[in-house]
């Protein structure tokens, strides 16, 4: 997160739809916060959580469009 906030703070973010909204609309009106954290497996034999990460994000996706809230998707 702190990385993220970083580059919006000196306009280097890679998503150019964010870096815009960021620069016209001000770091007070947006909120970066941890919506969910992903449970590892006990297991160390699993290493990649990629579909995991993805119906997490699915899943946001529509909880946020829900509440006319926008996503950035990059």
């Amino acid at each position: 997160m702190n990385g993220t906030i970083f580059q919006l703070k000196y306009g280097s973010h890679r998503n150019i739809a964010l870096q815009k909204d960021w620069n016209e609309h001000g770091a007070n009106n947006f909120t970066i916060d941890i919506l969910e954290k992903l449970e590892y497996d006990k297991d160390d034999s699993k290493m990649d959580y990629s579909d995991d990460l993805e119906i997490l994000k699915a899943i946001w996706e529509e909880k946020l469009m829900k509440e006319n809230m926008k996503f950035y998707n990059e």
